[in-house]
């Protein structure tokens, strides 16, 4: 297993990359249209590092299996998720799919990091997530989910901090959905 760029493992001209988590290790099937149909070939790796444009802007982007994840990663940022991953290179999209949609990441971990940290929702951030949003009016799109918490003094002497979920869609880059628990709440009434 080893650390590679993609144009390293590009060998065939592929047009998509599917990638995946098995034992621990990534694993990306190259995905090639030949005359009989598609052809597969696949290569295990340790982590893979891609170059996406957008906008005229290019980004960093490492992509690696963990514990069962796959982590996607950009300037120091990472998010884990359960579903699948795919490069279209034809266009120049990272895209994840669900059993009922596929759809774009525009939006990278440090972006959206970067707007949870802005709306002021979270300040301390323990956990991002790639998945389903749990929300029904989002109609199951997919969304970072940042877990976290809120903190803050009550009345401005007492501190506390309250556990919070806040969702940013991955397309969008729009706040989705907020989740605070009970306490964090009531309690954020008086927060300064």
């Amino acid at each position: 297993m080893e650390d590679q760029v993609l144009n390293e493992i590009d060998e065939s001209g592929s047009d998509q990359f599917d990638f995946g988590n098995t034992d621990g290790q990534l694993v990306v099937n190259t995905v090639e249209a030949s005359g009989a149909g598609r052809k597969i070939s696949q290569k295990k790796l340790k982590r893979l590092t891609l170059s996406l444009v957008k906008d005229k802007v290019e980004s960093k982007v490492e992509i690696r299996a963990e514990n069962g994840a796959i982590k996607l990663k950009s300037n120091k940022i990472e998010a884990e998720t359960k579903l699948p991953i795919t490069l279209d290179k034809t266009t120049d999209k990272l895209l994840i799919k669900t059993a009922n949609k596929t759809e774009e990441i525009q939006i990278l971990p440090d972006r959206a990091d970067q707007i949870i940290r802005d709306s002021g929702l979270e300040n301390e951030i323990k956990k991002i997530e790639i998945l389903q949003s749990t929300f029904p009016a989002n109609n199951g799109d997919i969304v970072y989910r940042f877990t976290g918490a809120k903190t803050g003094k009550v009345l401005g002497v007492l501190p506390i901090r309250g556990k919070v979920e806040t969702e940013v869609g991955v397309e969008t880059g729009k706040i989705v959905g907020v989740r605070e628990f009970f306490l964090t709440r009531i309690l954020s009434q008086f927060f300064k």
